[in-house]
C-alpha cells in the first residue's frame, strides 16, 4: 500500500509540473533579451513576412517585407511599394497567417482524450477484476501520465503558436522641421 501511496504521489507531482511547466512556457519564450522591441528583430524577419507598421503620424500599413536595411524598412502595400524611414515607426507587429488548425489545440485535445481512455480502460480493468468488493491498485497509470504531457504540450504550443507579436516599438516621434 505504501509503493501505490509513493506511486500516486509521484504521478500527481508529475502532472503539476506540467501544468506549471505550461503556464511559465510564455514568459520563458519571451525572456530571451534585454530589450525585446528593438530594430534587431525587425533585422531579423525574412523577405515576404506579413507585417503591420504604425507610424508616429497614426498612418497604418500592412503588407510584405521588400527589405529591411539599419535605418529603413521596404514594404510592398497594396497601394505598392514603399520605403519607411526607421525614425518615422512607432511599431511593427507581424500578423500570423491564419491556420486551418492550430497543431497545439489538436495536441491538446489528444492529450485530453488519451487521459479520458487510459481512465476509462484501467476503471474497466478494475471493475473485471473484482475480488470480494474491493478493486485491485496494481494497474499502471502510463496512458493517463502520457496523456497529461502530451495535453500539456499542445497547450503551450496553441499559446505561443500563431499569434501576432509586436515586435518593434519606437522610442520617440520625429522631430518636426523647423519653420
Amino acid at each position: 500500500m505504501q509503493r501505490l501511496y509513493k506511486f500516486n504521489h509521484m504521478i500527481s507531482m508529475v502532472c503539476i509540473y506540467a501544468i506549471l511547466f505550461t503556464l511559465a512556457a510564455p514568459g520563458i519564450a519571451l525572456a530571451k533579451g534585454s530589450s525585446p522591441l528593438a530594430w534587431d528583430n525587425v533585422l531579423r524577419l525574412r523577405k515576404g513576412a506579413q507585417v503591420s507598421v504604425v507610424l508616429f503620424s497614426k498612418k497604418m500599413y500592412q503588407g510584405k517585407v521588400d527589405e529591411v536595411q539599419p535605418t529603413s524598412l521596404a514594404l510592398t502595400t497594396a497601394a505598392g511599394a514603399m520605403m519607411i524611414p526607421k525614425d518615422d515607426i512607432n511599431s511593427i507587429t507581424t500578423i500570423a497567417k491564419p491556420k486551418a488548425a492550430n497543431p497545439g489545440l489538436w495536441a491538446a485535445a489528444g492529450g485530453v482524450l488519451m487521459m479520458g481512455i487510459g481512465g476509462l480502460v484501467n476503471s474497466g480493468k478494475d471493475i473485471s477484476n473484482l475480488s470480494n468488493g474491493q478493486l485491485p491498485s496494481n494497474h499502471s497509470h502510463a496512458v493517463e501520465i502520457t496523456g497529461a504531457i502530451v495535453a500539456a504540450g499542445g497547450v503551450a504550443v496553441l499559446v505561443l503558436v500563431g499569434k501576432p507579436r509586436l515586435i518593434y516599438q519606437g522610442t520617440q516621434a520625429p522631430a518636426s522641421p523647423a519653420k
